[in-house]
């Protein structure tokens, strides 16, 4: 088989070259030029600190503002880390986050101690940076976050990490089960302990009545967004379950997704796997799944192969669908079918997959 290599070697080395720095440019024209500066989710999240920094509710709750997508739709918290790019002009601002969200999955290859270049530019290509890169979202945040969680994961000053990715994204909680079942019992508590305060404390300066209209929000958001993302929900919809079959389902995906992490971590390499598997289970249990979330597959795949190899060209192919399944049964299919393989192939077998060889490695191990 490796004598095919050479071939498939020089074509990314050129294609990556080319073709890397061209999906950045069309990102930034996109939201330069085409977009107008919309960069969607950004602004939202700016308009929340803006209002936080006022002593506003940053929360609307009405059906034509969650339509609008132009409210806050995180926590308190999240919008008072936003606050330094509220008081900066709005276009300076987008910039400095583009640039930010770009070095941000940067930094998180290093820390996963990428070292090959090549999956830095592959990833430039992914669909789910890309999209996200365009409507500032996140994501490239969150995957930084996982990278030093893992990073640091016995060191106990990283549960303020991991609680601020939970409280940012609820749907990431099962890192608090990997951290149980990985017995880091201190830093499990602390995170928990942390994740519980970033959520609450920064209620209690705005009142009870804004609170309720955060959860009510939430329940607004997923009434409408839900069957049209890519959720697992989603697609037991667009298969014809009714709503309580649906939620039974869910329920069972996450025992299944729960033991699986506590399973894991008592097998061979089981830190990496049980991690690579709460990962899995918050985007499997997650209610509302935009395509950008598949960024998070940066993190499984390089703990499965810090070199480059076919397994970090697999989330191009989710340039198939949008960034929306519209509750279109091939849209999710699709999707399952693109993320599914590299969710199993990276939560199973050892960390040390093999790369794709140079040529001159394949010229030298012929000789």
């Amino acid at each position: 088989m490796h004598r095919f290599l050479p071939d498939f070697d020089g074509v990314s080395r050129v294609s990556l070259k080319t073709l890397a720095p061209a999906s950045l440019t069309g990102a930034f024209w996109l939201v330069f030029a085409a977009h107008g500066w919309r960069v969607v989710d950004f602004l939202a999240v700016r308009s929340g600190a803006t209002a936080l920094l006022h002593g506003l509710s940053p929360y609307d709750d009405s059906r034509r503002a969650v339509l609008a997508s132009q409210h806050l739709v995180y926590p308190p918290l999240t919008g008072y880390l936003f606050v330094p790019f509220a008081v900066l002009p709005t276009r300076l601002a987008i910039v400095l986050y583009l640039v930010l969200s770009i070095a941000a999955v940067a930094l998180a290859l290093r820390l996963l101690e990428v070292s090959d270049w090549r999956c830095y530019a592959v990833v430039a290509l992914w669909q789910p940076f890309f999209l996200g890169l365009i409507d500032g979202v996140l994501s490239p945040l969150l995957v930084l976050a996982l990278a030093a969680v893992w990073r640091w994961r016995d060191r106990i000053g990283v549960a303020v990490v991991v609680a601020a990715a939970i409280v940012a994204k609820l749907f990431l909680w099962p890192l608090l089960l990997w951290l149980v079942a990985t017995r880091r019992w201190r830093l499990a508590a602390a995170a928990g302990a942390a994740t519980l305060l970033g959520l609450c404390i920064p209620f209690l300066g705005l009142g009870a009545n804004v609170a309720w209209s955060y959860v009510k929000l939430i329940g607004e958001e997923e009434r409408i967004f839900g069957g049209t993302s890519f959720s697992t929900t989603a697609l037991f919809h667009a298969l014809g379950l009714s709503r309580s079959s649906s939620h039974a389902a869910l329920l069972c995906l996450a025992f299944v997704g729960e033991a699986a992490i506590v399973v894991l971590a008592r097998r061979p390499d089981g830190d990496r796997r049980s991690f690579v598997a709460a990962i899995a289970a918050a985007l499997l249990l997650s209610p509302i799944v935009w395509s950008h979330y598949f960024i998070l597959l940066l993190v499984p795949i390089a703990l499965r192969s810090r070199t480059f190899s076919g397994l970090w060209l697999v989330p191009i192919g989710l340039w198939g669908v949008g960034s929306a399944s519209l509750g279109s049964i091939w849209r999710l299919v699709f999707v399952l079918v693109v993320v599914l393989p590299v969710l199993l192939t990276t939560v199973r077998g050892s960390s040390r997959a093999q790369p794709v060889l140079s040529a001159e490695q394949v010229a030298a191990s012929a000789s």
